[in-house]
């Protein structure tokens, strides 16, 4: 039976929820930001962004399943290198670290166009990019983890 990469599980459910992750995260700061708009929504409004959100499934996941991939194959790495780097801390930092430098890194190559000011790097992206990282270490395994896994499995037997 031929087993698929150890981290590429992870980066694929985390590719999922990326697009979700962001509608929500946006919507949490339009309900800070603005509460009196966000719990005046009609039915016929929430309906429109029901849909929105079962279409950034797949969108999301277009857009990011190429650098969480990359991200996770660097991060599995690292971890065979160092288990200190196993730590969901350091995957969570690298998403928000990665995807906030990417965001200051277009927002500089387009200084002085109105696409700029949308692309700073702010917690509204970050934050679901820390998550996605997160997902992405949840279903991540190194070799030397799967006995260890079995034991524990079997100590609930």
């Amino acid at each position: 039976m031929h087993r698929i990469a150890p981290f590429r599980l992870g980066a694929i459910f985390a590719s999922l929820a990326a697009g979700p992750l962001l509608l929500v995260s946006i919507l949490c700061s339009v309900a800070v930001i603005h509460p009196q708009s966000f719990f005046s929504l009609t039915i016929g409004q929430m309906g429109i962004f029901a849909g929105i959100f079962v279409a950034s499934i797949p969108a999301g996941f277009l857009l990011s399943v190429l650098p969480i991939l990359l991200c996770a194959a660097l991060m599995y790495w690292l971890g065979q290198l160092s288990p200190d780097v196993r730590s969901p801390i350091f995957w969570a930092g690298l998403g928000a670290l990665l995807t906030g430098t990417v965001m200051l890194a277009l927002q500089i190559v387009l200084a002085g166009r109105p696409l700029a000011v949308a692309l700073e790097p702010t917690p509204i992206v970050m934050i679901p990019a820390a998550l996605c990282g997160l997902i992405a270490r949840a279903r991540t395994w190194w070799r030397e983890d799967d006995g260890k896994e079995r034991e524990a499995d079997q100590c609930y037997r």
